[in-house]
């Protein structure tokens, strides 16, 4: 099954909580933007990124804005799921835009990205 969220901004209870506590092996679970995982490269993160890596479905993230670009730039891409991806360690991948993944039988159109409402209050590669 695919399942599709959104703006989880780095919080482990959108996983732990609700409809993706039934998502199991062979599932998928693509978050449309504002992942939050990404962030700051902390301990506190890598740790949380550790334990959705063991998740026993798949997890697919689009960029959106509040993601720190700089730090996804650091990933390898490679072909998968019929589009570009960068792999973040097990079952954790981020889908380059303009990709077109074909998942279930069925193809998805990644395009990822928005202007940020609070741009103004942020200062760029420090936190936009």
């Amino acid at each position: 099954m695919v399942y599709l969220t959104g703006d989880t901004h780095g919080e482990l209870d959108r996983f732990k909580d609700g409809e993706l506590r039934r998502a199991g092996k062979g599932d998928l679970v693509v978050v449309l933007g504002d992942f939050g995982f990404v962030w700051d490269g902390s301990k506190a993160e890598q740790k949380n990124l550790d334990w959705l890596r063991k998740r026993p479905y798949t997890i697919l993230f689009l960029d959106g804005s509040h993601e720190n670009y700089d730090l996804l730039e650091q990933y390898p891409t490679e072909e998968r799921f019929g589009g570009l991806v960068q792999p973040l360690g097990g079952n954790v991948y981020h889908v380059c835009r303009g990709s077109v993944l074909e998942l279930e039988g069925k193809k998805y159109l990644c395009f990822g990205g928005a202007e940020s409402p609070d741009k103004e209050e942020r200062e760029a590669h420090v936190n936009w």
